[in-house]
C-alpha cells in the first residue's frame, strides 16, 4: 500500500517544480484529537484517541505571498468505547490525509508570517484488525499558523489545523468481536496541533 501512494506523491514532486519558483520541505510532528464514531448495534459513542502525528509539506512559490502545498499527514490511533469516566479500547485505527492546497502569507515572506493555508484531498480510514474494513473518503483542511525564517534556508512552522471527511453513514468498520461501528452523521472532524522545520530550496 505505501508503494502505491509513493509513486503518484513522486511523480506530482517532480513535475511541481517546473511551474514554481521555489520549494520548501516541512516535516511536521504533532498531536491530533477528535474524531467519533457510533455503534450502530449499541448505540454508544465511540471516540478516537488523541495521540501523536506525523506529516510533510512539499510547499512550492506561486507568488510574494502565496504557495502551492501537497499535504501529507499520519495518526496511528485507537477507538475507544466511552464509558462514564472510564474508556476500554477497542482496537487500533489509523488515519492517513493525502491533500492538495495552498497558503497565504498575510504579510509576504517575512522573518515572521502569519498564514492560513487549506487543501483538499483524500482520508484513509484504516482499522487495523481482523475482518477491519478500511475506507477512503473525501475531505478537506484548514490551518492558521505562523513561519518564522531563521535564515534564506531554514527556518520554523507552528499550525493549528482543521480536517473534516466526508463519509457515508452507511459505511460500517466491523470488528471481530461482533461490533459494527459507523459515522454518527456525515462528517468526521479532527484536529492537530503541528510544529515542524521549514528546508528551503
Amino acid at each position: 500500500m505505501y508503494k502505491r501512494l509513493a509513486r503518484p506523491l513522486l511523480a506530482l514532486l517532480i513535475a511541481l517544480p517546473s511551474v514554481a519558483f521555489a520549494m520548501e520541505l516541512i516535516p511536521l510532528v504533532g498531536y491530533t484529537g477528535g474524531g467519533q464514531f457510533e455503534d450502530s448495534i449499541s448505540g454508544e459513542t465511540i471516540t478516537v484517541q488523541e495521540s501523536r502525528s506525523l506529516g510533510i509539506i512539499a510547499a512550492f512559490d506561486s507568488s510574494a505571498d502565496k504557495q502551492t502545498e501537497l499535504l501529507y499527514s499520519y495518526q496511528s490511533s485507537q477507538l475507544s468505547d466511552d464509558e462514564g469516566f472510564s474508556t476500554s479500547p477497542l482496537f487500533d485505527i489509523r488515519f492517513h490525509y493525502l491533500h492538495f492546497g495552498g497558503s497565504y502569507f498575510f504579510n509576504g515572506r517575512s522573518k515572521l508570517s502569519p498564514f492560513v493555508a487549506g487543501g483538499l484531498g483524500l482520508t484513509w480510514i484504516d482499522p487495523r484488525i481482523e475482518n477491519g474494513n478500511s475506507t477512503v473518503r473525501p475531505s478537506m483542511s484548514l490551518a492558521f499558523g505562523i513561519d518564522w525564517k531563521l535564515t534564506e534556508t531554514l527556518g520554523l512552522r507552528g499550525e493549528l489545523r482543521g480536517f473534516g471527511t466526508l463519509i457515508d453513514s452507511s459505511t460500517l468498520i466491523i470488528c471481530s468481536g461482533g461490533c459494527n461501528v459507523r459515522i454518527d452523521g456525515g462528517l468526521l472532524t479532527q484536529y492537530q496541533i503541528n510544529t515542524g522545520i521549514v528546508l528551503r530550496f
